[in-house]
């Protein structure tokens, strides 16, 4: 599963030989203990996530649990204060803005909205090359 916090950006997934425990995965160095500040911290250099923790099930659901419940913003990206996460970010929002049922971007977006979200300055054409699925251009 992979959770996007507006101070973190986690991987969990069930530990393959402990199975009451997960794998708190982050490739950034800090977000676990943003979330989880108690938790033992690994780095794995040769990993995908380099950073990662084993952290028992019911720990994870009930921090997890608590985020939710102490959600205040009412916009999700507007809430994220770090620059380069808020750029990563936004580029997620526009990739998936592809699982839409709705295929004409046009319809609730327009050109500069994309932009703004994707850092980009190419034009309406490369937009709709980029979002849409092949063939709904």
């Amino acid at each position: 599963m992979w959770i996007y916090m507006n101070d973190s950006f986690l991987s969990i997934v069930r530990h393959r030989d402990q199975p009451q425990y997960l794998m708190v995965r982050a490739r950034r160095k800090g977000d676990i203990e943003a979330v989880f500040p108690a938790a033992s911290v690994d780095r794995t250099p040769v990993a995908d996530y380099r950073y990662r923790a084993v952290i028992h099930e019911q720990d994870v659901s009930r921090v997890i649990a608590s985020r939710i419940n102490s959600i205040e913003y009412d916009n999700f990206k507007d809430s994220v204060k770090d620059p380069a996460r808020v750029n990563v970010y936004h580029q997620l929002w526009a990739t998936s803005f592809r699982l839409g049922e709705d295929s004409d971007v046009y319809s609730m977006y327009n050109e500069d909205h994309f932009k703004r979200y994707i850092g980009g300055t190419f034009e309406a054409e490369e937009i709709e090359r980029r979002f849409l699925p092949d063939g709904e251009v």
